[in-house]
């Protein structure tokens, strides 16, 4: 037995799949002990979209760890979070015409649903909120009551309520108005259904493929405000850099993983998708590999 199996909880997953030990990760390789290299089409489910170790990171934290830079700060005043927060208006608010307030999390993607949801309820003075089918958003409590994956939900071992799973135009539904039905349900005082605090929707969907919505946000939004109802997006991708954003960005914009922007760098080995003629992703195609869920390949 090995001192994973001998000490380690079994509140494991990924590990169980890849059984490999990795000891060196560069670029889109890893390396395993026993010289086994992989290319990493999971890539920290999103966290390493410049690679692994990419040279310019590595010499940017080196630098700053050997400058005594604090490492643990709660939410007090540090030179690198003013730092960040001024070239993050720089390079995406201020272009944009945003006047987005940033709330700093903990550092997984579960912990910044969890805030969005309380500051939606908070100002809203309600409860439940709307999902949608096909979703994932997390396995703490509050991002899992709006995550629709039913083995996920299952784990909870306590009922998960205060949530309405809205149909996702995709599949046998793909051309569904789920907009419309929105609307519909809401406006409807027999349908049963309770204006919700929010709606949060992933602006790419990424369990059992990728899948990327239909219906035009602009139609969300205006249903949204009609409703007083506002919209959370889990920003998934790679980069928080449409030059047209900020016609359709959220009351709520969870930005989780990697923010980058193609100004300043570039992701280390990533294609660019095809698209259709209405610029759709196809169905049959693979987005690139730092936006898949599925993990290492043996090279």
């Amino acid at each position: 037995m090995n001192i994973f199996e001998e000490l380690e909880s079994n509140v494991r997953s990924y590990c169980r799949v890849f059984t490999d030990v990795f000891v060196r990760a560069k670029g889109s390789i890893m390396y395993s002990e026993s010289g086994a290299e992989f290319i990493d089409f999971f890539a920290g489910a999103g966290a390493l979209n410049y690679g692994h170790n990419n040279d310019y990171i590595l010499e940017k934290v080196i630098s700053y760890l050997q400058s005594d830079g604090p490492v643990h700060s709660l939410d007090m005043y540090t030179g690198a979070k003013q730092t960040f927060l001024k070239r993050f208006s720089e390079l995406i608010l201020e272009p944009r015409g945003l006047d987005y307030k940033v709330q700093f999390c903990g550092p997984t993607g579960t912990n910044a649903v969890e805030a969005a949801l309380k500051v939606a309820r908070k100002i809203k003075k309600r409860h439940s909120v709307f999902s949608f089918m096909g979703s994932y958003h997390g396995l703490s409590l509050g991002s899992l009551a709006v995550t629709a994956n039913l083995n996920n939900r299952a784990a909870a071992y306590l009922p998960l309520s205060n949530t309405a799973f809205m149909p996702y135009p995709h599949g046998f539904m793909s051309t569904f108005d789920s907009i419309q039905f929105i609307d519909t349900v809401l406006k409807d005082s027999h349908s049963g259904t309770e204006k919700p605090a929010a709606i949060i929707v992933e602006t790419v969907q990424a369990e059992g493929g990728v899948i990327v919505p239909r219906r035009k946000k602009e139609a969300r939004r205006r249903c949204l405000g009609e409703h007083g109802i506002p919209g959370e997006d889990e920003v998934l991708r790679d980069a928080v850099v449409d030059e047209h954003v900020s016609e359709r960005l959220p009351d709520i914009a969870v930005c989780q993983h990697v923010l980058g922007h193609e100004a300043e760098a570039k992701p280390q080995h990533v294609d660019e998708p095809r698209r259709d003629e209405n610029d759709g992703v196809r169905d049959d195609q693979q987005l690139d590999c730092r936006r898949q869920r599925s993990g290492p390949e043996r090279v």
